[in-house]
């Protein structure tokens, strides 16, 4: 027998590290939440450059200033719209646009009203055609994958979908589908039973934004105040999914990939929304059945603000003791079990934080900047995923989709101990029938 010496190579995994990115909040002097006139608290923001960021800490024993060196860049408060995107999504926005590339998860994490929402999508009043020197990355992004698409159309075919889906008290829901209730599917972490919408123009996006900004969960908070063009404070994690799907026309291949652009909720003590809240006062309300109060939601966001640093801890842990990744199963949140599934080796990662300038902030800045710390620490190995054949990937699927069918045929009684088996039956099949929805819209006509 011959033996050949040849060995297989195998695909090299890239090490990446998330850029973590600061933009300062204009000051403000109109009796806001972060008019310059509060009064100021033990830490206060000092200062910053190009890349690094000073606190004044004046807490118990301490009196010093704090220097934060983990910023790839600091955007002051003369930042535009267009310095926001050129500088954060210079190195990911390209590796996604490349046929073959890579998925992308970006953050924005910051104290409520301090432009996070504003950097994502933009004001409220700009989604037109001609606003777009005021558009957030969020339209941006949209706008230069058609552009892309369009200049690539002679060698490659392509459809743009979007979702978006609002993580609100430890629930998802679809908010293109008039808030459904959504889940996340139990291995791959991914949101099931989302609407995927086609997006061929900024035309078709305009609405949708408008619908996002009427659905998603927001109330008036004493640090963001609502008023006729702004919902105030957001109350909810919102998940805005961008996925690109192509089909290589000189060789057939397909290959997908999928942009995640997560506004994390507002972050801040719930005394500063105007009500006192604690965990007691969350269970009774809960209990009760009422609607939660301001401070009980900014109880809860704080946790799940927690624990998704938590994941980011353990993610950065298991990396440097040359550990796999494994999200939890058991006891875990949505946004987290989503979060964490996203982290561990699929995709490049980014972050943006939002500060603010007032003296009576000083202690959401201080955690804005531990958590924008605990992010740059963060790293992962990302395999590539190369393009595959669009004809055996498309039989495939379609194979796999009715044999899964069949097994969905006869479900047992929620009741029987088989039921839990039938539910994750059910999840693969929801997946293989997303896929096959997807490889159909780049078919060859």
């Amino acid at each position: 027998m011959k033996v050949s010496n040849s060995k297989k190579k195998k695909k090299k995994k890239l090490v990446v590290k998330s850029n973590v990115y600061v933009r300062i909040r204009p000051k403000a002097y109109d009796g806001s939440g972060h008019d310059q006139n509060g009064e100021s608290v033990a830490k206060s923001l000092d200062g910053w450059t190009l890349n690094s960021i000073k606190l004044n800490n004046a807490y118990m024993f301490s009196d010093r200033v704090e220097e934060y060196k983990f910023p790839k860049l600091v955007l002051g408060e003369d930042a535009s719209q267009d310095d926001l995107f050129d500088t954060t999504m210079d190195g990911l926005f390209p590796r996604f646009l490349k046929f073959g590339g890579y998925d992308v998860i970006f953050f924005a994490y910051g104290q409520t009203g301090t432009g996070k929402t504003h950097s994502i999508f933009g004001p409220e009043n700009s989604f037109s055609e001609d606003g777009s020197s005021s558009w957030g990355i969020y339209p941006r992004l949209i706008y230069h994958t058609l552009s892309r698409m369009h200049d690539e159309s002679s060698s490659i075919q392509s459809s743009l979908f979007v979702s978006a889906t609002e993580f609100y008290l430890g629930e998802c829901f679809d908010l293109f589908a008039n808030k459904k209730k959504v889940s996340i599917h139990r291995d791959s972490n991914n949101i099931i039973g989302s609407r995927w919408v086609p997006i061929h123009s900024m035309a078709d996006l305009f609405p949708l934004i408008h619908i996002l900004f009427k659905l998603r969960s927001a109330r008036h908070t004493a640090m963001n105040q609502s008023h006729v063009d702004h919902g105030g404070s957001s109350r909810s994690h919102c998940v805005l999914s961008i996925r690109l799907v192509q089909r290589r026309l000189s060789d057939n291949m397909f290959h997908d990939r999928v942009f995640d652009l997560i506004d994390l909720a507002g972050a801040e003590r719930p005394e500063k929304t105007g009500e006192r809240s604690n965990a007691s006062m969350f269970l009774y309300e809960m209990y009760q059945g009422n609607e939660l109060s301001t401070g009980s939601q900014a109880f809860v966001i704080n946790y799940e603000l927690s624990q998704i640093r938590t994941e980011i801890e353990n993610v950065t842990f298991n990396f440097r003791h040359k550990k796999s990744h494994h999200p939890p199963r058991q006891l875990s949140l949505p946004i987290n079990s989503f979060i964490s599934g996203r982290l561990g080796n699929r995709a490049f990662l980014g972050m943006l934080i939002t500060l603010s300038q007032a003296p009576q902030c000083g202690w959401e800045t201080w955690f804005s900047l531990q958590y924008g710390e605990a992010m740059t620490q963060l790293r992962a190995r990302i395999s590539p995923r190369s393009p595959s054949p669009y004809v055996d990937l498309r039989k495939s699927t379609k194979a796999s989709l009715d044999s899964y069918a069949k097994l969905l045929s006869s479900p047992p009684p929620p009741s029987s101990p088989k039921y839990r088996f039938f539910c994750l039956k059910k999840e693969v099949y929801q997946d293989f029938k997303s896929k096959l929805f997807f490889l159909k819209s780049v078919s060859p006509s």
